[in-house]
């Protein structure tokens, strides 16, 4: 279960850093080569459909961080899985309460200076994907190595040993001729009794 959800959390991070990589170095700078007349149309148009590529996967990595937290408490090295959720409460925080601002003022009409803004602050987001996909590559893999010795200290189960046949000599104990031939003895009265034990 933990390393399933590691797995997941760092997918999803990996995508999210992806596009805030592209957004910040190539669709952020290009807002300021779109015509004015082009420009409400055009933020309209981006608004609707970053919200699918980022609004969904931003929830659902939001929901992960958390399922993260809670089962990575006790079974992860130092606080590494609550530094993770916090990277996500930092790019939520720098969403809600300086890109959307930004992106309301857009919307009245184009702004050179928001733009810019839009763009220097981004960063913030920019760096917490980043920084959250180093340190959740670092917890997948400390996750491995941690049962990977598991499985070498592991006690291994010894196989049972097959008990070797025996043949005693045994002169004293009296057996019948019948008894000698079923057991494959010489059927002889003065030879000496041979017992086959397993």
């Amino acid at each position: 279960m933990l390393t399933l959800l590691l797995v997941l959390n760092l997918v999803l991070a990996a995508y999210l850093c992806g596009v805030v990589w592209m957004v910040q170095l190539v669709q952020y700078p290009a807002f300021g080569l779109v015509p004015k007349a082009a420009w409400g149309a055009f933020h309209a148009a981006h608004s609707r459909r970053m919200g699918w590529v980022v609004g969904a996967p931003m929830v659902a990595e939001l929901a992960l961080a958390l399922a993260l937290a809670w089962v990575g408490r006790h079974e992860l090295p130092g606080s590494g899985p609550f530094w993770a959720l916090a990277l996500v409460a930092v790019v939520w925080a720098a969403t809600f309460f300086i890109a959307v601002p930004f992106h309301r003022r857009l919307s009245e009409g184009f702004d050179y200076i928001a733009i810019d803004g839009l763009t220097r602050t981004n960063w913030l987001r920019t760096l917490a994907w980043t920084f959250r996909v180093g340190l959740l590559g670092a917890l997948l893999l400390s996750d491995i190595n941690a049962k990977q010795e598991a499985g070498r200290v592991a006690p291994r189960p010894l196989a049972s040993a097959k008990p070797s046949r025996r043949v005693l000599f045994n002169p004293v104990v009296p057996i019948s001729c019948s008894a000698r031939k079923r057991a494959g003895a010489r059927c002889c009265s003065c030879s000496p009794v041979l017992h086959t034990a397993s």
